[in-house]
């Protein structure tokens, strides 16, 4: 292969090419590229942080971050961080999931807690029995907390 040839395959492989008189610059990745938002519109959760939110108060006090009770939700790549569900009969401490067919995939739940007074439930993901057919995938979950009484979670 000759210097041309050479400098000819080096471009096209690159992502962006910048020419300052006769120096050239080039661009790789350095990584495969990131997985796009698989949904959009109304119940496309994609590539948030969730922080340090709380939802507190009187009774079914649901989903510290998110309540979702529609169908067809979408859940991807967000971080749920420090969030909090509290009351009485609180559920979830990071999501509270009242619908179905709803996808929670490639998500980080840490230290997220539900704690109420009675039957607290989820530290990070609360679903509720008519939940159906959801899918809960390649999530990271560490450190969440339901703290109560009858706490599960």
């Amino acid at each position: 292969m000759n210097e041309r040839q050479t400098k000819t395959r080096l471009i096209q492989g690159a992502l962006g090419v910048v020419m300052l008189g006769a120096l050239v610059l080039l661009f790789y990745p350095t990584s495969a590229p990131a997985q796009s938002c698989p949904c959009s519109g109304t119940g496309c959760y994609c590539d948030t942080t969730y922080q340090n939110l709380i939802n507190a108060g009187g009774a079914g006090y649901q989903g510290g971050a998110l309540a979702i009770t529609t169908n067809n939700s979408v859940v991807f790549r967000n971080t749920f961080t420090g969030n909090l569900a509290s009351g009485t009969y609180p559920r979830g401490g990071a999501i509270y999931l009242g619908g179905s067919s709803n996808t929670i995939t490639s998500n980080t739940f840490t230290s997220n807690i539900a704690s109420g007074t009675e039957n607290t439930l989820g530290g990070a993901i609360y679903m509720t029995g008519n939940s159906t057919s959801n899918t809960i995938t390649s999530n990271t979950f560490t450190s969440n907390i339901a703290n109560g009484t009858n706490a599960i979670g």
